[in-house]
């Protein structure tokens, strides 16, 4: 068997990842997460539409102002630890069972400090008790998202990011079917919180099974390794919950100074911009593992990872702001009902917030894997600053549409602050072709809006703009599918499949296996 070390092989030796089957097998795990994705925003719909018209805006935005608070203070018991493990056993730091067995003990730590943060604000905000009890259920997912992403680990660090989303998909599922069971039941709001810690504990049965029996994953702790994770999340996390707070404060100033309707107007206008956010993470978790592999290997690799990635990202997230001018008011007529109209125009501003969060995301991802997330800290929390002032400001003033400009702005000058810092450190400098998918998304919204002069229906005009996009996209080098496959497929993880580790495994179960594929 061959082995493969961090410096990637012996000079002029061909690379068993090289060719096409690397490029076969990147693109068919980004298939099958796609369609895994849309799957998974198909079953979200269902339940968000339920949820909607099941409960009036008053109702609903109590249940915006739990699921707000309880995601928001889950960066904290995630704290990006996934991608810290993910990282060092990439950069052959550590072995993945002493990983995936260390960072259970810290997420688990990290779970109950975050539960106890959800109340205190909730305190703070003068919630509902039917909040506090709300968040409170929802805090136990914080263990169960801890276990799960022990066990979804070595999907990660083998390539096999597919198995990590099909899990998630069936816990989704499994939630959505009991969501539908307690409002078909008539539950009081309070009840329908358990929906989600019901999804989870299916989604971790599934992924202790694969990660097990597939990928012998047998977590062991270590307390050097428990420690080091403690030190590497301690700007890390800060960081995650700083620049989701600097974009999420928005949600909890209009709870402050607006009425429970306007709230769950805004809740409704959000609803579909984390949907298309949570999508692009298909993108960037399949190139995260090789980027950070490349760091220490090819810098040269690195650059043109981060560029291929970046430029496809760009190219994905402007579909939403160039075709919700043409589809937006009847799909919301048609999904939520005419009371939500009001939302159209905060949904046509925040629509413009996804490419910023996605490049922003992936920005943070790039300094991560050259270790410099102190950097990240930094300007988050200039960020938050920012919204602390502005954001109540522009509510005040402006509403909704207040609340939608202030994260738009700060959402910019994220961007501007992380690009720039990438290109003076890291030596990665914007390229040209992720002009193309800027001069594609001006030409879509020209088509949208001839078409919309001939009075054309607008299904009709939401697929002449997105194919207009892609097309052009495509023809000026907006969507470098190959060379972005070529790049992350091409690049050693752990070396062997999971089938050559068969042998290790049966004759000498006490053995452990380094990084190398050699064991001592």
């Amino acid at each position: 068997m061959t082995s493969h070390t961090a410096s990637g092989g012996s000079s002029g030796e061909r690379s068993e990842f090289e060719g096409p089957e690397p490029v076969r097998r990147v693109i068919s795990t980004t298939t099958f997460q796609i369609g895994a994705k849309s799957m998974h925003l198909l079953v979200n719909i269902v339940s968000t539409l339920a949820i909607v018209h099941y409960l009036d805006p008053g109702d609903f935005g109590s249940y915006t102002l739990a699921i707000s608070t309880t995601m928001l203070f889950g960066l904290i018991a995630d704290g990006g630890l996934i991608r810290l493990a993910i990282r060092e056993v990439m950069q052959n730091k550590v072995t993945l069972d002493t990983a995936a067995g260390s960072l259970a003990v810290v997420r688990i730590g990290l779970a109950f400090v975050a539960g106890a943060f959800v109340q205190l604000v909730l305190l703070a905000l003068g919630a509902s008790s039917a909040v506090h009890i709300g968040a409170a259920v929802l805090s136990l997912g914080y263990l169960i998202e801890g276990f799960l992403v022990v066990m979804v680990l070595p999907f990660h660090t083998r390539q096999r990011q597919h198995l990590d989303v099909g899990v998630r998909l069936f816990g989704e599922c499994i939630e959505t079917a009991a969501l539908l069971v307690l409002i078909v039941s008539g539950a009081g709001l309070v009840y329908l919180f358990a929906a989600p810690i019901i999804g989870g504990v299916a989604a971790v049965s599934l992924g202790t099974y694969f990660s097990r029996s597939r990928f012998f994953l047998r977590p062991r702790v270590q307390a050097d390794v428990v420690r080091a994770f403690c030190r590497e999340a301690v700007p890390v996390i800060p960081a995650i919950v700083i620049g989701v707070a600097a974009i999420r404060l928005d949600g909890f100033v209009l709870a402050w100074l607006r009425s429970d309707r306007e709230l769950g107007l805004y809740g409704a206008a959000h609803q579909p911009v984390e949907y298309a956010f949570l999508a692009t993470a298909v993108i960037m978790s399949v190139s995260f593992p090789a980027l950070s592999a490349a760091w220490n290997i090819d810098r040269n690799r690195f650059a043109m990872i981060h560029r291929n990635t970046l430029t496809m990202l760009i190219t994905v997230t402007l579909l939403p702001p160039v075709l919700l001018p043409f589809v937006g008011k009847p799909i919301i007529e048609v999904a939520y009902g005419s009371d939500y109209l009001d939302a159209y125009g905060v949904m046509l501003l925040l629509s413009w917030a996804i490419p910023l969060m996605t490049i922003s995301g992936w920005n943070a991802l790039v300094l991560l894997s050259a270790r410099r997330q102190r950097t990240t800290l930094a300007y988050d929390s200039g960020a938050l600053v920012l919204a602390l002032v502005l954001l109540p400001l522009l509510v005040t003033s402006g509403g909704m549409r207040g609340a939608a400009t202030g994260t738009l702005l700060i959402l910019g000058a994220v961007c501007l602050v992380s690009t720039t810092v990438i290109a003076r450190h890291l030596s990665v400098y914007l390229h040209a072709s992720q002009v193309a998918p800027i001069v594609s998304a001006g030409g879509a919204l020209a088509a949208g809006w001839i078409l919309q002069l001939w009075k054309t229906p607008w299904p009709a005009v939401g697929a002449a703009v997105i194919a207009t996009h892609l097309i052009a996209s495509t023809l000026l080098g907006g969507l470098p599918v190959r060379a972005w496959a070529l790049s992350v497929g091409s690049l050693p993880t752990l070396a062997g499949e999971p089938e050559l580790l068969v042998d290790l495994v049966d004759h000498d179960p006490a053995r452990t296996l380094t990084l190398t594929g050699s064991p001592t």
